[in-house]
């Protein structure tokens, strides 16, 4: 059997949430992003406080500090055409570079040469459907050769037939034997 609290208790045990909820809360590691802040997930009790907050948000800030923006984004876009299968090492090789490069000339010109091989794969497949899915067509670094094997296949398609126009009144099954139909035989 339940006994019910006095209002007493009751009282109390508001007061104290209601302290609880005015205290700031234990202290939370935010990163700070070449795009912006991001915000960590609250702990979930208002009383507990990992141990490796301190040490991932110092980790965080030291890498920020030390690569400039321009890596950043190199590598992001490099991450995210790996994960779609493009060959990256054009990529890679810009993040090897001492200076600045031009990111967004970059970036965009390796965007139109990944259009481009898959336009020349959707080419290539429908002269030839064993091409799909090869690496030629997955790696910028590789265009000139994909362009090769389009223009290679182009060249042993059978050159397209005439379309030939028939209506009832031109088609012909079979041509007749002309010379028996001259010729008796005696």
């Amino acid at each position: 059997m339940r006994v019910a609290p006095d209002d007493a208790t009751l009282d109390s045990t508001v007061d104290s949430a209601q302290a609880r909820a005015t205290e700031p809360p234990p202290r939370a590691s935010a990163s700070v992003s070449a795009s912006g802040p991001a915000s960590t997930p609250a702990p979930a009790s208002p009383h507990f406080v990992d141990p490796f907050d301190d040490l991932v948000a110092d980790v965080a800030s030291a890498i920020e500090s030390s690569v400039p923006p321009w890596r950043v984004r190199i590598g992001e876009a490099a991450a995210r055409w790996q994960a779609e299968g493009v060959g990256t090492a054009v990529l890679e090789r810009a993040l090897r570079l001492t200076q600045p490069p031009d990111v967004d000339g970059l970036l965009s010109a390796f965007a139109a040469a990944v259009g481009r091989l898959r336009a020349l794969e959707r080419e290539a497949v429908a002269l030839d459907a064993s091409v799909a899915g090869r690496d030629v067509f997955r790696d910028p670094a590789r265009a000139a050769e994909a362009q090769a094997l389009v223009e290679s296949l182009r060249r042993t398609r059978p050159a397209p037939r005439p379309r030939l126009h028939v209506d009832a009144e031109c088609w012909v099954a079979e041509w007749p034997d002309v010379v028996a139909l001259l010729v008796e035989d005696v």
